[in-house]
């Protein structure tokens, strides 16, 4: 066999099944597409303990379910070209991480709508195949992808310089080398301040409770957008947002920020926390899995084998599976259980006094309410409306959600005590104007939407103070860990009005 008909394996002159050299060039293309989920996940994973054996048995699966994949694709390709082969090559690299990487950039979690971009990327790849350039393209791809982790392996030291100036650009002072505190951050989806959830007729206060706890409460924090990705966004860049006034541009600003390394996780990266997270909403830069976050939902499941279904299509079929199943939602939405994983995995970390940064969002005090009634049952999918009325039933998911987070705090305290809590809001609840009519005078509907709840467990000799804004959560924690000044930022705070446009609000602060 000549060079040029290697290169050409999709001439239909040339039997594929008649050709040694050819077949082999197949079957390592194959290997390629089927071990790249794992040789991804173990270069972006590198310093989590991973077991290389077990992810070799994954990467082992696949290519044998592929191997069987080839077969019939030969029984069927009757003509002999490789049409058959390519399309299963095509077919694995969506399953096993291209549908996934499509699904998280449309920005979708619905397990029905991430398998049918799974195969309509199936459907387009093989009416594409009928090309013999095509098909040469789709067996020669699967290496080429492969060396994309080698090189961002190659590259990640560029990426450390990277992310430590953008620590230093917000003012952040270099991590002490001897941090022995674990970090708790609650992220208490829609929860308001407690003025506000009075005025709406609320009676349980988890301030007051936190309060207790050893908690300092203040009892007027506002967040600066109304909206979790922008609020969020600002707290973990720990700057407000660039003075845009489009809706809609500012939220694609803000997106980015969850997909990179903002200042706050490049300052805890560098000083050696690992990340462990409560999905919540899954922004999609903090799908449990890679880059760095372990989840903490089903800590039965192996490390690895978490990681293999966030990329792979088992996540939404799993979805599917369990959906409507009530022990899955009380796991997805309870901070309790998921403290009670963190704790195992941290007690269970090979890596000696490793620290760690837990993120908990948990989003039953926003719709869709996870969590009503007298006992605090988790309710079944079926059921669920992304609806903020009735009040009534926000401030009984309110409540819920208070017993819950409480229930993990006593475990932290009990189990962690030296650590930083923080339990905070990122937004108040979005209810229409005629319902503030309603309620107190005197809370403002800017009040209402950007008032929220803040309560941190600081080491001694630190500070919150009254009437911060959350973009400085991590400025006041930062400063408490490396005992150097932090400067704070003004408190400011925007809405977005009906003209889809950026107004500045004016919360009641306490000032």
């Amino acid at each position: 066999m000549n060079r040029a008909e290697l290169i050409n394996p999709g001439s239909s002159s040339v039997k594929a099944r008649s050709d040694p050299a050819r077949r082999g060039w197949h079957v390592g293309a194959l290997s390629a597409t089927a071990f790249l989920p794992v040789v991804r996940i173990a270069v972006n994973n590198l310093d989590q303990g991973l077991s290389f054996v077990r992810l070799f048995m994954w990467g082992l699966l696949f290519w044998a379910v592929g191997l069987s994949a080839f077969w019939m694709a030969d029984r069927f390709d009757r003509s002999g070209t490789v049409r058959g082969r390519a399309t299963v090559l095509v077919a694995m690299l969506s399953l096993l991480m291209y549908g996934s990487v499509v699904g998280n950039a449309l920005r979708t979690d619905e397990p029905l709508l991430r398998l049918a971009i799974d195969v309509s990327l199936i459907l387009g790849g093989w009416l594409l195949l009928r090309w013999p350039g095509v098909q040469r393209f789709a067996l020669i791809l699967p290496f080429f992808l492969l060396a994309a982790p080698v090189l961002d392996l190659a590259t990640s030291s560029r990426s450390e310089v990277r992310d430590r100036e953008s620590r230093m650009s917000v003012g952040f002072p270099e991590p002490p080398g001897d941090l022995d505190r674990n970090v708790y951050w609650f992220i208490l989806d829609g929860y308001g301040r407690q003025d506000v959830l009075q005025a709406l007729g609320g009676a349980y206060d988890l301030g007051s409770r936190l309060a207790e706890m050893g908690f300092q409460v203040d009892p007027k924090a506002v967040a600066p957008y109304e909206y979790t990705d922008l609020s969020l966004g600002a707290t973990l860049s720990a700057s407000y947002l660039p003075d845009v006034r489009d809706f809609a541009e500012l939220r694609d600003i803000a997106w980015p920020i969850f997909e990179g390394n903002p200042a706050v996780l490049a300052w805890f990266d560098d000083a050696g926390y690992r990340r462990l997270h409560l999905p919540g909403a899954r922004w999609p830069g903090w799908r449990c899995g890679p880059p760095s976050s372990t989840c903490l939902v089903g800590s039965s499941v192996h490390l690895e084998d978490a990681l293999i279904q966030a990329v792979t299509i088992l996540d939404p079929i799993l979805d599917l599976l369990t959906f409507g199943r009530n022990d899955r939602l009380a796991k997805a939405v309870d901070p309790a259980l998921a403290i009670d994983s963190a704790l195992e995995i941290q007690e269970g970390d090979r890596i000696e006094a490793r620290r760690f940064m837990t993120v908990v969002h948990v989003m039953s005090s926003h719709p869709p309410y996870r969590w009503l009634g007298t006992d605090c049952r988790a309710q079944p999918s079926s059921i669920l409306m992304s609806n903020w009325l009735p009040v009534a039933d926000y401030l009984d998911a309110v409540r819920c959600t208070g017993l819950r987070t409480v229930e993990a705090v006593e475990l932290i305290t009990r189990e962690d005590p030296d650590s930083v809590v923080i339990v905070q809001g990122d937004h108040g609840p979005r209810l229409p104007a005629d319902i503030w009519n309603q309620t107190d005078p005197g809370i403002s509907p800017d009040t209402g939407l950007l008032g929220v709840l803040l309560a941190m467990r600081l080491p001694e000799g630190c500070t919150l103070g009254e009437g911060n804004n959350t973009v400085n959560v991590f400025r006041v924690v930062i400063e408490c860990l490396s005992d150097s000044p932090v400067a704070r930022l003004d408190s400011r705070s925007w809405y977005q009005g009906q003209d889809g446009q950026m107004h500045p609000a004016s919360p009641d602060r306490g000032r």
